[in-house]
């Protein structure tokens, strides 16, 4: 049976959620949950009509929910991704909780090459975060969330961002792939130039394990001609200068961010 489903009421929006993970407590003790890339996203979006957001790990909607509520009355639409059978239910939970019209939500993974995966069914009443949750059974068992896993296994539908091209422009995309990140921009490639290069922010985790991967990873951004952008710990923003976003990433003398606001 899955742990007890509460309801939190935060600045962000209104949120129903299982047990006490990382998501909750953050939500209960600060009211948000990244913030600072909400923020972002907005000074990539806000001037545009009919700005598209991508949301590619979409966990419980944490992000997808405020970013909708804040794009809806500029005729925006979000996409959400969420492979986890358990934690898309929640998804769309929160996004009917919220009323919100505007949010396409997809019980899909998204990668390299179209296919079908099996992967296991966590034990929610383990699972501390279930952002956590990595496809991948390295990486599982590196970050320590293995043992968190049952002996079931659901197959989840994996597509590409190259099959997704929509007449109005993605403005942003947010990817939280759980170490796969190269393997969504891998099939994105086509999906990116479509869009004029939106920016997006994406995870490249900073351990020794990860080391060649976290390489691969930030070559790849380069190489598609991306500046990368640190935020703090392992998130960075990737933006173009193809992008017509503009946005200035203002820091002090030792590198340490300040301030994000769109270019003048």
């Amino acid at each position: 049976m899955l742990p007890r489903v509460h309801l939190i009421n935060a600045s962000q929006g209104s949120f129903l959620m299982l047990g006490q993970d990382l998501i909750t407590q953050h939500l209960t003790t600060r009211d948000e949950w990244e913030k600072w890339l909400y923020l972002i996203t907005n000074e990539f979006t806000s001037e545009f009509d009919s700005p598209v957001v991508f949301d590619i790990g979409a966990n419980l909607g944490a992000y997808t929910v405020p970013v909708a509520s804040e794009i809806e009355k500029q005729g925006g639409v979000v996409y959400s991704f969420e492979p986890q059978k358990i934690v898309y239910y929640q998804l769309c939970g929160n996004i009917f909780l919220n009323r919100l019209e505007n949010v396409t939500a997809l019980n899909k993974a998204v990668g390299s090459e179209d296919g079908v995966i099996e992967i296991p069914i966590p034990d929610y009443q383990k699972m501390t975060n279930a952002g956590a949750f990595s496809m991948v059974d390295e990486y599982r068992t590196m970050t320590g969330t293995s043992n968190c896993m049952s002996e079931e296994t659901h197959f989840v539908q994996v597509i590409k961002l190259d099959d997704l091209l929509f007449k109005e422009k993605t403005r942003f995309v947010k990817i939280d792939v759980e170490g796969l990140e190269t393997e969504v921009l891998t099939g994105a490639i086509g999906f990116l130039e479509h869009n004029d290069f939106p920016p997006f922010a994406f995870e490249a985790w900073n351990t020794s394990w990860f080391a060649d991967k976290r390489q691969e990873l930030l070559s790849l951004v380069k190489q598609l001609g991306y500046t990368i952008e640190h935020i703090y710990n392992d998130d960075y923003i990737a933006h173009h200068p193809k992008n017509e976003a503009k946005v200035d990433f203002n820091r002090d003398s030792n590198g340490t961010l300040l301030s994000v606001c769109r270019a003048s």
